[in-house]
């Protein structure tokens, strides 16, 4: 399975995800690598996310699905 598919697929169940704090961990038939931040940017850029700042910890980034 392909990154962009595991994150949206992840994304779908979850509601959001944030990258700094997925990556190794497994999921479904996969996993997220270090390239997680990048999908997630690659995403938003054609329009199937969008991101904000994580409340928790502003530095990081947070991606929701776009409504």
């Amino acid at each position: 399975m392909k990154q962009e598919e595991l994150v949206m697929n992840y994304v779908k169940l979850n509601g959001s995800i944030v990258p700094a704090k997925m990556s190794g961990r497994t999921f479904e038939v996969g996993f997220f690598g270090s390239e997680i931040s990048r999908t997630c940017r690659r995403l938003r850029e054609k329009g199937k996310l969008i991101s904000r700042r994580y409340a928790p910890q502003p530095r990081f980034m947070e991606f929701l699905l776009k409504k």
